[in-house]
């Protein structure tokens, strides 16, 4: 006997919930279409340049990215909602409902600018003006496919309209809000952890484990708890420690983090290299020996937890520094949080002047 879960996987998703789709050409008016694209398979016309359309409280602009008309077939539209379809979203009935409409995540992101890729009120009229031309419509009459973080489709009896998901604040609705387990072992005690985490991007999620088994072995505070930054990057991730003390660090500084080299022998200079400079046909041949300090030392009051390499433009503009930077972990005490921060003490290795 098949399970529930066993039966979709063997049906298609248009199957699944209904769906027909009817691609047209484009119209003849103000909205503009001429160039042909192509999103993952399906031939489509992409909207021109900047355009604006009259929203319901404001003018909303449009990018390129926001409308992408389909002149393909409808078996090419069934074949990219198959393989990227995600949800079918409710459409609010009118415009002045659109206060209302709950914003459907995609993928959380601690790295972007907001909580991560999705559909918000504003993307969805965009989309929807953009494919009725504006005025009153019959929300009966049109279907939005939610597809992750691929374009999302909006169709209806003037044809279909993909729309790349923006940046969107955290969903009120917390079902939509992913949730990973990070692992690891405890420094101090040689013991298994897990923590529950609200970020789905991994190199943040390895931002995250590096931070924990930090605060276990130098400053001896097990973390317990997490919780998610609802704006990711401008926004902190906080953490309740088994003293009960609460601890914050930036999305920002979790991502530099969990990119850092944790040895100095994956450092891309170490023991030699020639590095292209930027915005130059120059080279540099440079050498690095080693840190002063190794992953784990204190360093001024602080452990150092990994290295980076890159280049530093210096003396507006006129040169590129390439740099080995240290980076260590500093406690900043606050009112009722310790704050964690990224500190960096550089290497110079080489330089390019630019004319």
């Amino acid at each position: 006997m098949s399970t529930q879960s066993d039966h979709q996987s063997t049906v298609s998703f248009t199957t699944r919930h209904d769906l027909t789709f009817t691609p047209t050409e484009p119209p003849d008016d103000h909205r503009s279409f001429p160039r042909d694209t192509d999103i993952e398979g399906v031939a489509c016309k992409q909207l021109s340049g900047y355009q604006t359309v009259q929203g319901r409280k404001r003018e909303l602009s449009c990018s390129p990215g926001d409308g992408y008309w389909v002149v393909d077939d409808a078996k090419t539209v069934t074949n990219y909602v198959d393989e990227y379809g995600d949800a079918v979203w409710p459409i609010p009935e009118t415009y002045t409902a659109f206060d209302g409409f709950e914003r459907y995540l995609g993928e959380m992101d601690g790295a972007g600018r907001r909580y991560g890729y999705g559909i918000d009120a504003t993307q969805l009229e965009k989309a929807l003006r953009l494919l009725t031309g504006g005025g009153h419509y019959d929300h009966d009459a049109y279907t939005l496919v939610a597809c992750g973080r691929k374009p999302f489709v909006l169709s209806g009896p003037e044809g279909v309209l993909l729309s790349r998901p923006g940046h969107i604040a955290r969903p009120q609705d917390d079902s939509q809000c992913p949730e990973r387990t990070v692992t690891g072992t405890r420094p101090r005690s040689d013991t298994e952890y897990e923590l529950a985490v609200e970020e789905a991007n991994p190199v943040v999620l390895d931002g995250i484990e590096r931070f924990v088994e930090t605060l276990d072995y130098v400053y001896n505070s097990p973390i317990s708890s997490h919780t998610a930054a609802p704006h990711s990057t401008s926004s902190f991730h906080f953490f309740e420690t088994e003293a009960e003390t609460t601890v914050k660090v930036s999305a920002e500084t979790l991502l530099t983090v969990g990119q850092l080299k944790t040895h100095h022998t994956d450092v891309s200079v170490y023991g030699g290299a020639t590095v292209d400079a930027p915005h130059s046909s120059t080279s540099v041949d440079v050498e690095w020996t080693g840190p002063d300090q190794y992953v784990g030392d204190i360093h001024r009051g602080a452990p150092v937890v990994g290295y980076d390499v890159d280049w530093e433009t210096r003396g507006g503009r006129r040169r590129s520094v390439l740099v080995v930077r240290t980076h260590r972990l500093v406690e900043r005490d606050q009112l009722d949080t310790s704050l964690y921060v990224l500190r960096s003490q550089d290497q110079e290795l080489g330089c390019v002047e630019h004319w």
